[in-house]
């Protein structure tokens, strides 16, 4: 193991927001929703300039990036291990890792 990676994994109640009932496959790859320079504790920023992307709103976007009471909790590690391949890249595997959100 040769670095950490910090991580924040978030469970989401499924009936919070309207916005999960849209599906990812009507929309592909979302680019420009995010503002290019991190916000306050360098959290994404949402930026409004792509009216496609999957969530309806600002505090809809930003429940991905903070933590929402009723919305989402923490779950599971806060750092991944990872170790180098040798070739300039990192790696975390781990073939049982899933996150328990059962609280």
């Amino acid at each position: 193991i040769c670095g950490v990676l910090p991580i924040t994994i978030r469970h989401f109640k499924h009936d919070v927001s309207s916005d999960w009932k849209m599906h990812c496959k009507d929309y592909g790859k979302s680019s420009g929703a995010a503002n290019y320079t991190l916000g306050l504790g360098g959290k994404m920023v949402w930026s409004g300039a792509w009216s496609r992307a999957p969530f309806s709103t600002e505090s809809n976007f930003d429940q991905w990036y903070r933590d929402v009471p009723d919305v989402n909790m923490r779950v599971g590690p806060t750092e991944l291990a990872l170790t180098a391949r040798g070739d300039g890249t990192w790696v975390f595997e781990d073939q049982d890792f899933f996150p328990n959100y059962k609280k």
